[in-house]
């Protein structure tokens, strides 16, 4: 659009046009998923209740830029504007992982809130199965974070450049392996009908983000800053566990299943900041417990079916 019209109000014009678009085109899918949608008509009644969901949800979605951009607002202003560059590019590196819980999420969310109810043994399932495939998903990626942000940075734009942002994506790096698993929890507690749990916890962390920074940055400079997001990402991740097996207790089993492998996960990926080898010894732990402890016999059987078959 920009070669053609030199206005920024033309381009949001255009993006507003496509969101039209696409939800035409999705309310002409629903109506063909479900044609019972044709003779509907609205009941009034429910609004009270959509409109407090739809809040908490709305509360929680602002909450979320917010977190995501202050941290480099604050370092240019209190540093300098380069400094924000060099945390901001490794930040929207990291930021990339979350296309796999997204992925994940979209389907997941909705079969437990479908679930959570009438079969609360396939909401568990779907918990456990989505924290297991992200885990398995990102924690290389993460690993590759900690133990070769240098080299990667280097090669992609310059030693000068990895110099900075080397140390700040290493750290970011372990708190993308909970950023993205956080989203499992975050799901099933809005799946089960308490998205509030999530909005309060947004604006908890929104306010707690602010002096974390303020403390750290002067001390570590922008490491301070990537220290300070990554504590607060591994916080609500823990917050939230305990969260979802408190108010949603048939949680409870499946969760102690998946503790050891995800302990694992995150040592091998803190470990890959001071020893490739520790790394990759506890990276080999992670699986080995993912497969005998996180996994059914059922699903050890079918994978191991679909590897067999494979080779």
């Amino acid at each position: 659009m920009l070669p053609f019209v030199d206005s920024l109000v033309s381009v949001i014009a255009v993006l507003v046009a496509c969101r039209a678009v696409m939800t035409l085109c999705y309310g002409w899918i629903a109506l063909r998923a479900m044609p019972s949608l044709r003779g509907a008509r609205p009941d009034w009644r429910v609004l009270g209740g959509l409109a407090r969901f739809g809040g908490w949800l709305t509360i929680s979605n602002l909450s979320w830029p917010l977190l995501l951009y202050l941290d480099r607002f604050v370092i240019a202003a209190v540093i300098s504007t380069a400094a924000s560059a060099w945390y901001a590019t490794p930040f929207d590196l990291i930021l990339r992982f979350s296309i796999v819980p997204i992925a994940i999420m979209q389907s997941g969310f909705p079969a437990m809130a479908t679930a959570y109810l009438e079969a609360p043994e396939v909401a568990t399932q779907l918990f456990r199965r989505g924290c297991l495939a992200i885990l398995a998903a990102v924690a290389l990626p993460s690993l590759l974070c900690t133990a070769a942000a240098m080299p990667l940075l280097t090669l992609w734009l310059g030693a000068p450049f990895a110099a900075h942002a080397g140390p700040v994506l290493q750290m970011l790096g372990l708190g993308a392996l909970f950023m993205c698993l956080d989203t499992v929890p975050a799901g099933l507690l809005d799946a089960i009908g308490r998205p509030d749990v999530n909005a309060k916890l947004a604006v908890a962390s929104a306010v707690a983000a602010l002096p974390l920074l303020a403390g750290l940055l002067p001390l570590a400079g922008i490491e301070g800053a990537a220290l300070a997001w990554t504590l607060r990402v591994i916080a609500g991740f823990a917050l939230r566990m305990w969260l979802c097996a408190r108010l949603y207790p048939p949680v409870r089993e499946d969760l102690h299943r998946l503790l050891p492998a995800l302990a694992a996960g995150m040592l091998a990926v803190a470990a890959g900041m001071v020893s490739g080898v520790v790394a990759v010894a506890f990276l080999a732990l992670g699986a080995a417990l993912l497969w005998r402890r996180g996994l059914i016999g059922a699903e050890r059987a079918y994978l191991a079916g679909r590897i067999s078959r494979a080779q």
